[in-house]
């Protein structure tokens, strides 16, 4: 926990870039759409927290992980076209909270 009045360690643009690449990499297997992508490269790029760039970094892991269970079509799949839009619904759901978590935090100069 931090200490009171203690501005969190701040992420760096490299950090919030590779994790948008990363989400960006799945745009194919995972049938993410362009709206999604832009929407969550703002999000993801106005987090300021790099404990929060960490724990988000944590929910594209799990993206990563429902990703790898879905072959090249949807046919003959242990993983449904439903189960994957549940996934990116609930990976958007976290990355929200987390953006408002990061706007909760103390600001350095604030």
């Amino acid at each position: 926990m931090q200490a009171s009045g203690s501005a969190p360690v701040q992420a760096t643009q490299a950090d919030k870039e590779r994790l948008y690449e990363r989400i960006d990499n799945l745009k194919g297997t995972s049938k993410l759409s362009a709206s999604f992508l832009q929407e969550t490269k703002t999000v993801i790029m106005n987090l300021e927290s790099a404990a929060v760039v960490t724990r988000v970094g944590a929910l594209v892991d799990g993206l990563y992980e429902h990703a790898q269970r879905i072959p090249c079509s949807y046919a003959d799949t242990p993983v449904s076209l439903a189960e994957t839009i549940e996934a990116v619904k609930v990976f958007w759901k976290d990355l929200w909270k987390e953006g408002q978590r990061d706007l909760a935090y103390p600001r350095s100069g604030q």
